[in-house]
C-alpha cells in the first residue's frame, strides 16, 4: 500500500476549496493511516530524509517550504528516493508536470478539489499509476520534460 504525506502550514485551507462531502471522504482516508495531513510543525526541515521516508507521495504547500534551498533539498530527496512530489500554492497560475510525471506544481484550489479523496484512494490501491498527474485530468496543463527546465 502506498502512503501520502500532505504538509500545509494552514491545514484548514482545504475547507475553503472542498465540499462537505469531499471533506468527510478525506477524513475517512486519514483514518486509514495511509494519508497524513500535517501542519508541518512536527516535521523538521533539517531532517526531511527521516520524516519523509515512509511516504510514497509528498504534497507540500510552498509556504511551509518557503526558501529556495529547502525546496531544492526536497526536490533532490524526492528524485534520489523515487518519491512522487507535489508542490501546491494559491500563487501557482499554471499546472506543470515535470520529471517524467513525477513532480507536479499546482494551484491550491485545484489540489484541494473534491477529487482529492478519490485520487488518494486510487493511489493507495495502486490503480493511479500516473499519480500525481491524476490532478490534471480535467485541467489544462503543460507537460514539460525535466531537461527543458
Amino acid at each position: 500500500m502506498k502512503k501520502v504525506l500532505i504538509i500545509d502550514d494552514r491545514i484548514e485551507r482545504k475547507k475553503t476549496h472542498m465540499s462537505a462531502s469531499a471533506l468527510q471522504k478525506l477524513s475517512e482516508c486519514t483514518n486509514d493511516s495511509y494519508l497524513a495531513i500535517v501542519s508541518g510543525e512536527g516535521v523538521k526541515k533539517e531532517s526531511i530524509s527521516k520524516d519523509f521516508a515512509d511516504y510514497n507521495l509528498l504534497a507540500i504547500h510552498f509556504s511551509w517550504a518557503n526558501d529556495n534551498r529547502l525546496i531544492k533539498d526536497i526536490d533532490d530527496y524526492a528524485k534520489s528516493n523515487n518519491k512522487l512530489l507535489i508542490f501546491f500554492s494559491g500563487g501557482i497560475g499554471q499546472t506543470l508536470l515535470l520529471d517524467d510525471f513525477k513532480r507536479l506544481s499546482i494551484n491550491s484550489a485545484e489540489f484541494y478539489s473534491d477529487k482529492l479523496p478519490d485520487i488518494h484512494s486510487e493511489f493507495y490501491l495502486g490503480t493511479a499509476h500516473d499519480c500525481p498527474s491524476a490532478w490534471t485530468r480535467s485541467s489544462s496543463h503543460r507537460k514539460l520534460e525535466a531537461s527543458a527546465t
